[in-house]
């Protein structure tokens, strides 16, 4: 075999085989027993026609291509070693000459991820800050919820607790927006809730079993644009009427709504549970930077297969969502979201899929650079863990025979460490080089060798 290999600018390779007579006759040898068998000719037992009544049945073309499937059998993989070639799938049939024998190849290779200098890239973490107004804000919410609420005769005051609705109606009489809680206090978040300027001064005074119709405008925090600064018709109607007494700041309530001894306890695990909400937040926002840092750095080459494969996945992943949780069939919900058919559904999705295409390469480079692993002995911890918070002993035995569930605790836990080892990078802890640099905006690249990684198969994450 001769082989000659062309490296093609859409990360695929072109194999030309040049084949040796003798061995192209014994393909064709092999490929007319085995189709004589699957036709009759008069005069000839099963098998033992003679080649040309068979190329005469079938077809010269298709006899051809019928023999360099026999052919690709022993030399493809035969081509695969001498290349070195890593391929994305099967490799197709371009070409098949007769004379002299010859076989064109092409394949797809796996996705190349260039990192180039990804241990330059700088991106500012900021610390978040939980200021005094956030903590006073949730300590007043636990106030509020532990208010003493009483029935009431008399007309609603401000402050009140009201159980009843709020609804809007545009010119056309038709409910645009209504109050979903049943209930509502009278103050001024009324207004910002309803985005209905004047609201909480339209409502103060209404009584039980009395309905207002008032006309008011909509502010221009409201989601709608076209219901920004426009009058609306809004009927608010009151049930009940109750007062609302809050309770003080102190120890007892502090004793009241948890295991504390004193109002500063309180204070102190309010406080504790912003930060830590907050740096959770910050983080996961830095997350997002980092990637979008990496990615941007990074050169990323598929085949037109591989973000065709990611595309059927994600439409499949559509359609079992789709079946599970809105009980309907992937054709139906495609109509009410306004698809005509699946190509449409294909090309409206197609740039997340690539952009989250390439992030997950990204992010499989990135692990195999800095060798970033996940031991069993730690996917043993993790399902024993879930075990014993569920107080279920055979859920270790059941979840070592489930491949699925251990493979999405590989992903999950290989892709939060990648993501530390990124975000430690970017914060200059990785061992980066201190040569010149470049900034854009809280980002900066400094310049150094890159490193290329050919892709097998990366994580398949979404840090959303």
């Amino acid at each position: 075999m001769n082989l000659q290999v062309e490296q093609l600018d859409t990360n695929e390779a072109k194999f030309t085989i040049n084949i040796e007579q003798a061995e192209y006759r014994k393909a064709q040898q092999t490929v007319a027993r085995k189709l004589s068998k699957d036709y009759r000719f008069p005069g000839f037992r099963p098998g033992h026609a003679p080649m040309n009544l068979i190329v005469r049945a079938v077809g010269e073309e298709a006899f051809k291509y019928e023999v360099a499937d026999e052919l690709a059998r022993s030399l493809y993989p035969k081509a695969l070693e001498e290349s070195k070639i890593n391929p994305y799938g099967q490799g197709k049939i371009e070409d098949v000459k007769e004379d002299p024998p010859q076989m064109v190849i092409r394949v797809e290779l796996q996705p190349v991820v260039d990192l180039r200098n990804y241990k330059g890239i700088r991106v500012v973490y900021t610390e978040p800050v939980v200021g005094e107004d956030e903590i006073q804000a949730q300590l007043d919410a636990i106030q509020t919820e532990n208010a003493i609420v009483k029935l009431v005769e008399r007309p609603a005051e401000k402050g009140d607790l009201i159980e009843g609705k709020i609804v809007a109606y545009n010119a056309e009489n038709e409910a645009v927006f209504d109050l979903e809680e049943e209930s509502f206090v009278l103050d001024e978040n009324l207004d910002k809730a309803m985005h209905l300027v004047g609201l909480m001064d339209a409502v103060i005074g209404i009584s039980a079993g009395e309905t207002r119709n008032v006309r008011l405008v909509v502010d221009d925090a409201e989601e709608d644009e076209n219901l920004r600064s426009t009058e609306v018709a809004v009927e608010v109607r009151a049930d009940r009427v109750s007062s609302r007494e809050l309770p003080p700041l102190d120890d007892t309530l502090a004793q009241t709504v948890g295991s504390f001894e004193t109002f500063a306890d309180l204070r102190a695990d309010v406080e504790k549970k912003l930060v830590d909400y907050k740096q959770k937040m910050a983080q996961r926002d830095y997350n997002d930077l980092v990637v979008s840092a990496f990615s941007e750095e990074a050169t990323v080459i598929y085949s037109p297969s591989y973000l065709g494969d990611r595309l059927d996945e994600a439409i499949e992943d559509i359609k079992q969502r789709t079946k599970n949780e809105e009980k309907m069939e992937l054709s139906d919900w495609m109509k009410l979201q306004g698809f005509a058919d699946e190509a449409a559904l294909r090309e409206n999705i197609k740039q997340g899929v690539e952009n989250q295409a390439k992030v997950n390469l990204v992010l499989g480079a990135v692990s195999k650079a800095e060798n970033v692993i996940v031991s069993g002995d730690e996917i043993m911890k993790e399902i024993s863990n879930v075990a014993q918070y569920l107080n279920d002993d055979k859920l270790v035995r059941r979840s070592m025979q489930d491949q699925s569930y251990i493979n999405s605790i590989y992903s999950r836990k290989l892709t939060s460490r990648v993501l530390e080892r990124m975000s430690t990078i970017a914060q200059g802890n990785g061992d980066a080089p201190t040569v010149a640099s470049y900034s854009s905006d809280n980002v900066v690249i400094s310049e150094g060798e890159s490193t290329s990684v050919v892709e097998g198969a990366a994580p398949e994450t979404n840090n959303g």
